[in-house]
């Protein structure tokens, strides 16, 4: 009898926890400018389902890659938060080339270690470089993109301009 107590919570909190991690998604898009013409979404944690569950089926990929760089940071502790929607937006008036989004930083610091391992190139003033990827860090923001030429109209137009 008190397996049973114990065991039917724990069941309820295990499924519910995996609802909250797997299947619960914040479908608000805050970090889209006004002056956006066209948003791609891109459903973070379907993909993250889809990943584990191609892992699942196929152990021979369980080892990983041996060439793992020890220094570098990884993306998963880069200090971006990662939405449940990743948001791709081209701003209006721009090359059909132009593409950007705008993440939140959880520690500014620590993505700047991120881009540094990963060879971006730092122009100053929060503006770094990487081929045809531009980043500029706004205090809890980020801004990339194929192209810097749209970021200061993103910068008035977003909804997080008024925050600062």
């Amino acid at each position: 009898m008190n397996k049973k107590k114990i065991i039917v919570p724990l069941i309820l909190i295990l499924a519910a926890a995996v609802y909250w991690v797997f299947f619960h998604k914040d479908k608000t898009l805050k970090l889209i400018p006004e002056n956006a013409d066209a948003v791609v979404i891109i459903d973070v944690k379907k993909l993250t389902g889809q990943y584990l569950f191609s892992l699942i089926t196929y152990p021979s990929e369980w080892s990983g890659s041996p060439t793992k760089d020890k220094s570098s940071v990884s993306f998963k502790n880069s200090g971006i938060r990662v939405p449940d929607f990743f948001q791709i937006f081209h701003v209006r008036d721009s090359r059909f080339s132009e593409w950007y989004s705008i993440l939140e930083l959880k520690d500014p610091q620590n993505f700047i270690k991120f881009l540094k391992s990963h060879q971006f190139t730092d122009k100053g003033n929060g503006n770094f470089q990487k081929d045809q990827i531009f980043i500029v860090i706004e205090k809890e923001y980020c801004i990339a993109g194929t192209s810097d030429q749209a970021f200061e109209s993103i910068k008035t137009a977003s909804p997080h301009a008024a925050k600062k």
